[in-house]
């Protein structure tokens, strides 16, 4: 029967958002938000970046930043490349989804360098972030790297990069890589008295 209504355009998810939006616990921001970015996929036929949609909601950045990584936590909104987009819920509105499920899935690497950073990523830096896939660097290694970074209090992009160049260069395949085989050290040059040369 949903299926049916799905296939004829007969669900109307802004309705459907108003009547159980409450009684599924989201807040007056999610809901508005969400609202809006329904009406504008409708319109543009696509996801929409947050520039565009916060040219259309009054929030301040901090509360879109806020009201987006909770729509994100709860996979009701889905970034593509920077491109936001209503994700599972009609699921969610139709009771078809529990939030529960999605705990043991893995997060995407934007995800996660979103929630590292405590804010959400512009354009550019998601494309730095793809850069380093492309550069071959594994997601495993990427998330090591960001964790050094904010370990050291510095999550930045170019401070990321350095440490996984610099790993690159080193031969690290793993941050902490038990496997790989330890130097042999030389103890004859560690022995030799450097200062007389003997």
């Amino acid at each position: 029967m949903i299926e049916y209504l799905k296939k004829n355009n007969l669900i109307d998810l802004q309705k459907l958002l108003l009547l159980r939006g409450k009684e599924l616990f989201l807040s007056d921001n999610e809901i508005y938000l969400l609202l809006h970015i329904i009406n504008l996929e409708q319109l543009n036929g696509r996801g929409l970046t947050i520039i565009e949609i916060s040219k259309y909601v009054g929030f301040t950045d901090k509360v879109l930043d806020d009201t987006f990584k909770s729509l994100l936590n709860k996979e009701l909104v889905a970034n593509n490349g920077g491109l936001f987009k209503i994700a599972k819920l009609e699921q969610f509105l139709l009771g078809k989804y529990d939030m529960r499920q999605k705990e043991d899935k893995p997060a995407d690497l934007i995800t996660v360098f979103q929630e590292n950073m405590g804010r959400l990523l512009s354009p550019i830096e998601m494309e730095v972030i793809r850069n380093f896939v492309m550069q071959g660097y594994s997601e495993q290694m990427i998330k090591e790297a960001l964790k050094e970074a904010v370990k050291a209090g510095v999550p930045k992009l170019n401070y990321i990069e350095k440490i996984l160049i610099n790993w690159r260069e080193n031969g690290v395949s793993h941050r902490y890589d038990h496997n790989k085989p330890q130097r042999e050290v030389d103890y004859d040059v560690v022995k030799y008295d450097w200062l007389n040369r003997e």
